[in-house]
């Protein structure tokens, strides 16, 4: 019997980083925060929808901007699914589970920090690195 293979993920704080991460990284799902401290969470999504090398990447939108125009917007514009800030974790989890790609490999999140663009938010555990001022976790490192 194989053992379970732990998803890895990446963590950019602005949206440029992010972007040059999912291209590089190719994940299976994208959360995107809307509010990114260089770019609009918004502006990120059509351009992840229109690189060919992005555009089949599930995202999932993260706000506490959940007015039914927003949501129809981002859905219309290419986003696969929405939570509403302040979510559960039973909640994410569901949403990642919805997405089988999502669940067979490694997962990145772009969101952004509160605080400075510089990340004041620690989410790396042990094994992580920083790749181009993101943070990269790698399970099999941990």
């Amino acid at each position: 019997m194989s053992a379970a293979r732990v998803p890895s993920g990446a963590l950019a704080t602005c949206g440029r980083t992010g972007l040059e991460l999912a291209r590089r990284l190719r994940p299976d799902l994208i959360l995107l925060d809307l509010h990114l401290d260089d770019l609009n969470g918004e502006k990120l999504l059509l351009q992840l929808q229109a690189d060919p090398i992005t555009r089949a990447i599930p995202v999932v939108v993260v706000s506490a901007d959940a007015m039914v125009e927003t949501v129809e917007r981002l859905q219309a514009a290419g986003a696969a699914r929405f939570l509403t800030k302040p979510f559960a974790l039973g909640e994410l989890l569901t949403v990642v589970h919805a997405i089988p790609a999502a669940v067979a490999r490694d997962v990145t999140r772009i969101e952004a920090a509160e605080g400075s663009a510089h990340g004041s938010r620690q989410l790396a555990p042990a094994g992580s690195r920083s790749v181009d001022g993101a943070q990269v976790l790698d399970a099999s490192a941990a």
